[in-house]
């Protein structure tokens, strides 16, 4: 353990983070100090360390000015990852604009990404994700088919735009990218709770229910195994 090292002093500060979330107001206050200074001395050790930099944007845009906060700086901490790594910089801008309910700015940057980085799937998959947040399934719709077109040899392409499929009532069509999802990965959790969704949907409640258990089954993070769960109860 190195405290003279961008990548400890990094970890410091995320673990401090980790259990300010969970603290009380007092507790928060004295972590604070510590955790912005663990992101600072980061950068400082590491100008190009990128999630120290985020880490730091982050603290700067949530924190209350009494604890630190300064919204200017935290910016300029986000321009800084967007000339280092612009995926991960505007992404991240993205994610604090929506959060602060500024929709328009936050789209603005991924059409800024659009524009610059075409062929990155990455770009399309969290496109076509932002629009599925706001409703917009139309939209997100055209970011996957997309994302489909660059990566048709992976399993979520095809179980993304089935998502957005499904929330559109286009069942059938769901259904047809869902076992192409499958077909290249049959153990794709997300796709087998898409296909449960299909049979919840046609009415076949054995099959979603089956559908749903083998879903809990494979599930290996709590996210999709709670998801499944949750679905599976909808139709008990």
């Amino acid at each position: 353990l190195n405290p003279n090292n961008a990548v400890f002093q990094y970890n410091y500060g995320a673990a401090l983070g980790t259990k300010a979330q969970n603290a009380g107001i007092f507790k928060k206050a004295i972590l604070a100090p510590k955790i912005k200074g663990a992101f600072l001395r980061a950068v400082e050790l590491d100008p190009r360390h990128i999630q120290a930099r985020l880490g730091l944007a982050q603290y700067y845009l949530l924190a209350p000015s009494i604890m630190g906060g300064d919204e200017e700086e935290g910016w300029k901490q986000i321009d800084q990852v967007i000339l280092l790594d612009e995926f991960a910089g505007r992404m991240a801008k993205a994610g604090m604009l929506l959060n602060g309910k500024k929709t328009k700015e936050a789209e603005n940057e991924f059409k800024t990404l659009a524009s610059s980085r075409p062929k990155d799937w990455r770009v399309w998959h969290r496109y076509g994700y932002f629009f599925m947040r706001l409703e917009q399934f139309d939209n997100a719709l055209q970011q996957f088919k997309k994302y489909v077109e660059l990566r048709p040899d992976t399993a979520d392409s095809y179980q993304s735009l089935a998502e957005a499929l499904l929330k559109k009532g286009n069942v059938e069509l769901a259904l047809v990218n869902i076992n192409k999802s499958l077909s290249l990965d049959k153990e794709y959790v997300p796709a087998i709770i898409s296909l449960g969704e299909a049979y919840q949907v046609k009415g076949q409640k054995k099959e979603a229910k089956e559908t749903y258990m083998r879903a809990m089954s494979l599930a290996q993070n709590e996210y999709y195994k709670n998801q499944a769960e949750k679905k599976l109860k909808e139709v008990e």
